[in-house]
């Protein structure tokens, strides 16, 4: 039943594993993300058109699935349009998550949200648990 939705179907463990998974991808994602929009800005800055580095990065160790998805999207501006609701959701969620299970994500967080993707602050959980592991 499952395949009709998805494919190809995982199998990640234990129930609710799999939601934790998709939270954790996700997460990387919007990191991801942040890392390679910051390159677009910095090829601006150097001169570079960006459809031309978004070419190169598609054939280059610094590429991923993400430049491929801005490509698509047709550009920096429409992708960042497109996914900004769906990964703010996404990056709060892991971080609710994450805080519940006492888990520190703080480096994934903190690179999920800085960047050109507005993707907001820490969850109350999350900042209560970050300033009980560094008292």
């Amino acid at each position: 039943m499952v395949a009709a939705y998805a494919e190809p179907v995982l199998t990640t463990g234990g129930r609710g594993s799999a939601l934790r998974v998709k939270l954790l991808n996700n997460l990387l994602f919007a990191a991801i993300a942040q890392l390679t929009l910051g390159g677009v800005e910095a090829g601006k800055a150097l001169g570079i058109e960006e459809s031309a580095l978004l070419d190169a990065l598609a054939v280059s160790s610094g590429g991923s699935t993400v430049g491929r998805y801005i490509t698509a999207r047709g550009g920096a501006q429409p992708f960042i349009a497109t996914v900004t609701p769906y990964l703010r959701k996404d990056v709060e969620a892991c971080g609710d998550v994450a805080a519940e299970a006492g888990v520190d994500l703080s480096t994934l967080l903190t690179a999920a949200r800085s960047g050109p993707i507005r993707l907001g602050r820490p969850s109350p959980s999350e900042t209560e648990l970050l300033h009980e592991d560094h008292h």
